[in-house]
């Protein structure tokens, strides 16, 4: 026999909204953080948002935050799992804590042949996470990074001869990617163990504090896991492997 398709059915407490609006709502609802959709509903809200019809009144950059953000609050338990597991992650994590000095690059891997989608990739990392948190006081960066911060400051749009990882950054570089790993990898650890913690409690009503909470870590999430795709489609990530 062959398998039967079965559209996924709408949830039964739609009340009349859009995809995209349901999706907001049953993310922001403080009840629902430690009660995940049924598989349907679920398979309902990613097929309609993913669909132009399901979101015609939102630009796609909004479409995209909101989606990506639902994802994480839907996924971090097995994001945390997977970046913690002691034989696929943990290892390589900490073989670059353990890197103390950055080697001097050769000229001929300088000169290597630059793939220029990997130099847009390293371009939107300048422009959408470097670019977007504030130079003094900002949370997203602890370590200092002048010369990187002078490549994103003077960025230009039309310039394609972009170079992010040289011998001049490299260490920035390296320093950044592990400020980076480590802000994503307590995210998930932190909005893990408040979701366990909570699990235990009577989540019924809105509580303030606790959506306060997790949407904090989600954002942190989101934002750290964002910069991560972006480097590891750059061409400087693949110089500094």
């Amino acid at each position: 026999p062959h398998p039967i398709i079965l559209h996924p059915l709408e949830p039964d407490d739609l009340q009349g909204q859009s995809a995209f609006d349901y999706m907001i709502a049953y993310t922001k609802n403080s009840a629902n953080y430690w009660k995940p959709p049924s598989l349907s509903t679920h398979l309902w809200i990613l097929s309609n948002v993913l669909c132009k019809g399901g979101q015609s009144n939102h630009d796609w950059t909004e479409v995209t935050t909101k989606l990506t953000r639902y994802v994480v609050a839907r996924s971090f338990q097995k994001m945390n799992h997977r970046f913690n597991n002691k034989y696929l992650s943990l290892p390589f994590f900490r073989s670059l804590l353990n890197v103390n000095a950055v080697p001097i690059m050769s000229q001929q891997t300088l000169e290597k042949e630059r793939d220029q989608m990997e130099v847009d990739s390293d371009r939107r990392f300048l422009e959408d996470f470097i670019n977007i948190s504030p130079l003094e006081n900002h949370d997203f960066i602890d370590v200092k990074i002048p010369n990187i911060l002078h490549l994103a400051i003077n960025l230009s749009s039309d310039d394609n001869s972009l170079e992010l990882y040289t011998n001049k950054t490299s260490t920035e570089f390296h320093q950044l990617l592990l400020d980076i790993l480590v802000k994503f990898r307590g995210a998930l650890q932190k909005v893990t163990s408040y979701d366990n913690a909570n699990a235990k409690k009577d989540t019924t009503g809105e509580d303030p504090a606790r959506e306060d909470t997790f949407n904090k870590n989600i954002h942190n999430i989101h934002v750290y896991g964002y910069a991560l795709l972006r480097l590891s489609r750059g061409h400087a990530f693949r110089l500094h492997l």
